[in-house]
Order: C-alpha cells, then sequence, then structure tokens
C-alpha cells in the first residue's frame, strides 16, 4: 500500500471516497474530490440514501447510479458525481448555477 494510499484510507469515509481516491495511482486528488462528497450528501437530501450504498468500492467507479427525477437538482448532482475529476463542476460552478436558480424562482415566485 502506497503511502498516498494509506492517508486517504486514514482520512477518508469509505462511502464518500471519489473514483481517483479508490485507485489513486497516478492522479491528482483535490478540490474534485471535495465535489464528488458534497454531490454524495446532495443526493442523500434528495433521494433519503446513499448513491453507492451496498456498492463495493472497487466497483464505483463503474457503478450507474439511479436517479428518480428529472430537475435542477438532479442535473447538479450529476455534475457532482461525474467519474472524471476534471469534469465536475466547481465549488463557484455550483454556487453560480444555485444562484441563478434562485433568481429564476425570485422572478417566477414574485418574491423579493
Amino acid at each position: 500500500m502506497t503511502k498516498i494510499s494509506k492517508l486517504i484510507d486514514y482520512n477518508a469515509t469509505t462511502i464518500y471516497k471519489s473514483p481517483e481516491m479508490i485507485n489513486p495511482k497516478g492522479k491528482i486528488i483535490g478540490p474534485p474530490a471535495d465535489i464528488w462528497m458534497l454531490g454524495c450528501i446532495a443526493y442523500i437530501l434528495a433521494y433519503g440514501r446513499h448513491p453507492f450504498e451496498g456498492v463495493e468500492e472497487k466497483n464505483i467507479p463503474n457503478f450507474d447510479i439511479v436517479y428518480s427525477t428529472d430537475d435542477l437538482l438532479t442535473d447538479l448532482i450529476k455534475d457532482m458525481l461525474k467519474i472524471d475529476a476534471q469534469e465536475r463542476l466547481t465549488a463557484c460552478e455550483i454556487t453560480q448555477k444555485l444562484d441563478e436558480q434562485i433568481a429564476t424562482l425570485k422572478r417566477t415566485e414574485g418574491i423579493g
């Protein structure tokens, strides 16, 4: 086990590990891993269960996540749970998408 693998195992909860944390060989682990974890939490809040509940860690990068709705939140979660770390949204992009949705809701609902 490599030093980075030992650090990941010690510091990361298995069910929230991003694909690059599961197989770190030659990969950079940075902010996209945090976005992955945030995506897992958002999925739990939206659907009441973990997206990888009952899935073995080694199978997470190849697992097809089930989404029961098709809306802004689902699109946001999908963009946070991209297998390729470089394709995931950044924190700024998430904030921008949420701000845009809030502004739209305010206009359509006549709020504030």
